[in-house]
């Protein structure tokens, strides 16, 4: 008897999520039908994000390139990017993960069609600087699009309008980033703040999860295409929030360590751990809804540049901007890409900038581990990608 009752109410559990699902999927499309951005951001952001991977073709595809915007006619061929060495030896060490149990004849496939994806976007926007971890992006686009040929147009626009602070000349914009992570900790948990502070732990440990989108940290590509439904309807600033999210989520066994090493390998090592993803999720929309980009660069002394994608993402990427008006922010864009690291002057902040931070006054040896990037010596001038990449 008890058994059955069990399985009734499995049932009615299963009956109910299917009619959560099912209505969820009218309202996703009903906001693409009816070109709804705010809405569609707002979906996207619940649990369950787009759902399917064939709703986020329609989704990403009109929050990415609307589609009255045309992109103008190439005037010459383009040249041969300067990263493509680079490329391919990441292309060659692509899909070991996901997808699970294909051919090499499939594997092959991929490849050539990612490195097409990845040089593609390069020689369009030769202002662009590769840097690995890219190619992490560049294959979730794919697998989701199942090998679309306007998948290219799709990864220029995020590139320029949400990871382009990484593909400067340096990375610098995004260590910057990595630091308000101290304040989301500092405003959330002051216990766990101040042992990190004590340990001398620094935020590099997330260093791969922000800039990949999490895709080379995690090994299930439905928990990736989630997040990717999140970030594109968020400013840029969101995986920081979730990277905060997941580091409050172990704060316990982090609590628990005394030394700064296995901390910081403890850390990074977060994404592979069992956690529920809605709930961290939710815990990072939270946070980012409490906290702006702006309040966390005042609370943080930590200007970041005023043409970052984090401080420029309300204008750029605004519904209203989503229209004809398209070309001229890509032009905007394109423009930033081609400042000098002096001619990025940081955002003016209502409280006065602290002096700087002593992990960028003094010389730190480390090791990021993303793939076989290796990021070492970390200055007051941080990285040249040229040299270390």
């Amino acid at each position: 008897m008890a058994k059955k009752r069990n399985t009734a109410k499995r049932s009615k559990k299963k009956e109910k999520k299917e009619d959560i699902y099912a209505q969820k999927r009218i309202e996703i499309l009903d906001a693409i039908h009816l070109n709804d951005i705010q809405r569609l951001r707002q979906l996207g952001k619940d649990p369950g994000g787009f759902l399917t991977n064939k709703l986020r073709q329609k989704a990403w595809s009109l929050l990415l390139l609307h589609p009255n915007w045309k992109k103008p006619p190439r005037k010459q061929p383009p040249l041969a990017h300067k990263d493509e060495s680079q490329v391919q030896l990441d292309v060659v060490r692509s899909f070991n993960v996901y997808p699970s149990r294909i051919d090499n004849k499939t594997k092959a496939s991929l490849k050539r069609h990612l490195s097409h994806v990845i040089v593609s976007v390069l020689r369009a926007y030769p202002d662009l600087h590769y840097y690995q971890g890219f190619h992490d992006i560049c294959t979730v686009f794919l697998l989701v699009y199942e090998e679309h040929q306007h998948v290219h147009e799709l990864v220029c626009l995020a590139a320029l309008f949400y990871l382009r602070d990484a593909m400067l000349e340096s990375l610098e914009p995004v260590l910057k980033q990595l630091h308000l992570l101290d304040a989301l900790f500092k405003l959330e948990d002051e216990q766990l703040h101040q042992h990190l502070q004590d340990q001398g732990v620094l935020p590099f440990y997330c260093l791969s999860w922000v800039i990949t989108w999490f895709s080379h940290d995690l090994d299930r590509l439905s928990n990736v295409t989630r997040l990717f439904d999140l970030f594109l309807c968020s400013n840029p600033i969101m995986p920081i929030f979730v990277s905060a999210a997941l580091v409050l989520q172990f704060r316990d066994r982090v609590l628990k360590l005394d030394d700064a090493s296995l901390i910081h390998h403890t850390l990074s090592k977060l994404p592979q751990q069992s956690f529920d993803l809605e709930h961290l999720i939710a815990h990072a929309v939270q946070m980012s809804d409490h906290w702006s980009p702006l309040q966390l660069q005042e609370i943080a002394s930590q200007p970041l540049d005023d043409v970052s994608t984090i401080n420029t993402f309300s204008t750029h990427w605004k519904p209203s901007a989503v229209d004809d008006h398209r070309q001229v922010r890509v032009d905007e864009a394109c423009s930033i890409l081609k400042l000098l690291p002096e001619e990025r002057i940081p955002l003016p902040l209502a409280t006065k900038a602290s002096a700087p931070l002593p992990w960028k006054q003094l010389l730190v040896t480390t090791t990021f581990s993303l793939g076989t990037l290796a990021v070492f010596t970390l200055s007051y001038t941080f990285l040249n990608k040229s040299a270390a990449l």
